[in-house]
């Protein structure tokens, strides 16, 4: 995906009868900077306060410190609240542009835990020289070691996407393109030393799914060349993991592999038309929150950042017909549902037993639950169980399917 945008990714819980806290692994992308009419950062605040979040990701425009501002004013939680964010023009980082990030965010500094230096690199060389990578990602990390706390706490990374990407079947044969394995080696050793996570953008819809589009949406299961995958985002992720081995060995178990951008389009009228729908792009969200909810799958666990939270209707005008770029948001370019995100796991509102109560609700059910933000039918046990809105298809307030 193209990342001259404000993205802000949010975490969100995610918990049934496997004690797993998905709010800490699986993100949304609020991106504002191709919208014509673009949502104010105020708006954004209003709607991400009625989520139950706690990480967001904010990309390189100038509205970032604002739409964090906003996050943090507006949520019940904000102490919680930690923020992943860029400094996109890789080649032009300094420890000065490093100090005016720092002094953009000064105010919501202590929420700061990650810095994304450059984004797909291989399809942005103009600002990502691939011979710099490494380089300026150890001028970044040794210059916030200077800065004292918090800013010497925070981790920096630099997003690929699949372009890197030499093999990817059989999975236990995937492997990095041969021009690139040096400097992925440099950029492995890095975050080893550091802590730092290893950061991917992978997209089952970019990978021709109409012949396979079941497996792509996690409807069905897919052979990997020596086991079956629950989807084809298990398989990517797994092949990313034995890439990165296949450089630096130990990288497997000791670099974190995060998915930094991923999701699906809600419409194109060209080329990817006959998979491009809401109903596809629900399936993809509602399986992929399944199998990071499973024990079993290899995504238990793992931090998946879902793009978008809203729709660009800007994007897409890069002298090529991708009709499909501006529709990947869950909610339209003005803020509203498209209907895509269920919630089958309650994890935007309020849990008690099967009944899931709005976040506004404060508690779910009990005394004078009539009288709260939402009235009855939002934050009543009884009211919610006798609507019977399962969670598999509805936002909050819903009833969690066993």
């Amino acid at each position: 995906m193209c990342s001259l945008t404000v993205i802000v990714v949010l975490l969100f819980t995610v918990y049934n009868t496997v004690k797993s806290d998905l709010n800490d692994y699986i993100g949304f992308g609020i991106s504002t900077g191709f919208q014509s009419s673009a949502l104010s950062a105020s708006k954004v605040g209003s709607i991400t306060s009625q989520l139950n979040a706690k990480t967001y990701r904010i990309y390189g425009h100038d509205s970032g410190p604002a739409i964090a501002q906003q996050i943090i004013s507006q949520s019940s939680t904000p102490t919680e609240i930690k923020f992943l964010i860029e400094m996109w023009d890789l080649n032009s980082i300094t420890t000065s542009k490093v100090d005016q990030l720092i002094s953009d965010y000064s105010s919501v500094k202590d929420n700061v835990y990650l810095i994304n230096i450059g984004n797909e690199p291989v399809l942005n060389p103009g600002y990502m020289s691939w011979n710099l990578l490494s380089t300026k990602l150890s001028l970044v990390y040794n210059h916030l070691a200077t800065k004292g706390s918090p800013w010497n706490n925070v981790k920096v990374t630099i997003p690929f996407s699949e372009a890197i990407v030499g093999s990817s079947w059989p999975v236990e044969s995937a492997v990095f393109q041969d021009q690139y394995k040096a400097e992925i080696y440099n950029i492995l050793s890095i975050l080893d030393s550091k802590n730092g996570p290893f950061t991917m953008n992978l997209y089952p819809y970019f990978g021709e799914p109409s012949d396979y589009t079941q497996y792509a949406l996690g409807n069905a299961q897919g052979w990997g060349g020596s086991k079956w995958y629950g989807n084809m985002l298990e398989a990517k992720y797994d092949a990313m993991l034995y890439a990165m081995e296949n450089v630096y060995p130990g990288a497997r178990d000791n670099i974190e592999l995060i998915v930094t951008e991923t999701g699906w389009s809600s419409y194109s009228a060209s080329m990817k038309s006959s998979f491009s729908n809401v109903g596809n792009a629900k399936d993809y969200y509602k399986n992929t929150l399944k199998a990071m909810n499973n024990p079993s799958s290899i995504l238990y666990e793992k931090k998946i950042y879902f793009f978008e939270l809203f729709d660009e209707d800007m994007k897409g005008n890069w002298g090529i017909d991708q009709d499909w770029e501006p529709y990947f948001g869950i909610y339209d370019k003005y803020g509203n549902s498209k209907g895509i995100y269920s919630d089958p796991y309650c994890s935007n509102g309020i849990l008690n037993g099967n009944a899931c109560c709005s976040s506004g609700c404060i508690s779910c059910g009990g005394n004078g639950c009539s009288s709260r933000s939402g009235g009855a039918s939002a934050c009543c046990y009884g009211n919610i169980m006798s609507d019977a809105n399962s969670c598999n298809n509805n936002e909050p307030p819903c009833v969690v399917q066993n």
